[in-house]
């Protein structure tokens, strides 16, 4: 797992010509024009998913991996606690193919994502998104899913 600010991005361009364009993306897009769901980025090579959500206790969260995707998340408005694990450390409790969704069980560590901040989660990062970090709240929140 990476966390950075948008402001440093392009230092990890040279990660993978596919993170490098997402970055790239990320940096420069209109937020304003992307409706709530999936938007086709570059067909799927990247793809962005907006999301806005009410952050929820950490006991309604549940934790998630990809196999096909990494996940860039950036927080645009809002504020939330990001639980982090690594895969090996945690119980897979179910696949979903079509998704590309781990679903799964265990415990880890706690980041907090402010507006301007990003993660990189690869496939061995297990990750617990849109956690409330004092109470529940607003998000606004863009994940470039980026094949790997």
């Amino acid at each position: 797992m990476i966390i950075d600010r948008s402001n440093f991005a392009l230092l990890y361009a040279g990660l993978s010509q596919n993170i490098r364009d997402a970055l790239s993306l990320m940096r420069s897009a209109n937020y304003s024009q992307f409706e709530t769901g999936k938007h086709e980025l570059d067909g799927e090579r990247i793809y962005l998913l907006m999301q806005k959500y009410t952050t929820k206790p950490r006991q309604g969260g549940i934790w998630e991996a990809h196999r096909k995707y990494i996940d860039i998340q950036y927080m645009i408005e809002g504020v939330e606690s990001l639980g982090y694990n690594n895969f090996g450390q945690l119980q897979m409790v179910k696949y979903d193919e079509t998704r590309d969704f781990y679903e799964m069980k265990g415990d880890g560590e706690f980041i907090t994502l402010r507006p301007g901040n990003f993660v990189i989660l690869y496939p061995q990062d297990a990750h617990m998104p849109g956690i409330a970090v004092d109470q529940p709240s607003q998000v606004v929140k863009a994940v470039f899913k980026v094949r790997v």
